[in-house]
């Protein structure tokens, strides 16, 4: 029979009770084990099994970089979610005592203003939330979208948002298509229909103004908004439309780059105990 054990300066070989040892192209006879040292076979098999065991360390090293490495990306993935604050309703006047309601068409457009919070990277509009009458006659087409001020008065579209046609009464949620904000800006919600008010109206939901919620900076403009074509625009202040936003704060750039940093500097430290 012959064994070769492997991992050591030596190549060893045992064959039918004597030991070989081959080292630079020449080779060596040496008696029977037995005789000349009982002890070498339990040193080299204890050699042997050091070497393996340094290669098992080896291996779990490189299986825990691995996972750590894993783990890095999936963070990275990860972090905006982790790192945004979760969405919150910034104001709202939906709990007030309605004192009427504006007929919403494509000759009757009409706009609600406010004003963002001071949070330094903006604001993400996640959804806005309407107080609606039941419409009158047969409406169609409603469109919600978010105005820039120009002057006074709704300025360019900045984004549409999408939901349910309000058809009877009650709350409709129309959520953001990416709408982001920037802080303490002044933005209106326009809304209008594709047919005439004659044909049939929504009817969005009003009140004094003396139920408003704030938050975080955030301000329900005073009065309403009305357009016949979108363009020329004219305020009444005596009530305000009813309605919430929702949206979540942007974390700012320096925030995400302390974010970061951590991350790169605990899996340094966990590289090196690894």
């Amino acid at each position: 029979m012959s064994t070769v054990f492997e991992g050591f300066q030596h190549s060893i070989r045992w064959n039918d009770g004597i030991a070989f040892c081959n080292n630079s192209n020449h080779s060596r006879r040496y008696e029977s084990y037995q005789n000349r040292d009982p002890g070498y076979w339990r040193r080299a098999f204890r050699l042997g099994y050091f070497s393996q065991s340094l290669v098992d360390m080896r291996r779990v090293k490189d299986h825990n970089m691995k996972t750590l490495l894993s783990i890095i990306i999936l963070v990275a993935a990860i972090a905006p979610e982790m790192i945004w604050a979760q969405g919150v309703t910034y104001v709202s006047n939906l709990g007030a005592v309605s004192n009427g309601s504006q007929p919403i068409g494509s000759n009757s457009w009409f706009a609600a203003p406010f004003r963002t919070g001071t949070n330094g990277g903006g604001y993400q509009i996640n959804s806005i939330h309407l107080l609606m009458d039941q419409p009158s006659g047969n409406p169609g087409g409603f469109s919600l979208s978010l105005y820039d001020l120009s002057g006074n008065v709704p300025g360019n579209s900045v984004g549409m948002l999408a939901g349910l046609e309000p058809a009877s009464p009650g709350v409709f949620t129309f959520s953001s298509l990416g709408i982001v904000l920037p802080p303490s800006g002044y933005y209106f919600i326009v809304a209008t229909a594709d047919r005439t008010v004659s044909e049939g109206a929504y009817m969005w939901k009003t009140e004094s103004g003396a139920g408003t919620f704030y938050n975080s900076g955030w301000i329900l403009g005073a009065g309403l908004y009305s357009s016949n074509d979108g363009f020329d625009w004219t305020i009444n202040r005596v009530s305000v439309f009813q309605f919430a936003i929702n949206a979540t704060a942007v974390p700012e750039p320096s925030s995400l780059l302390l974010f970061f940093g951590g991350l790169l500097f605990g899996a340094n430290l966990l590289r090196r105990q690894i």
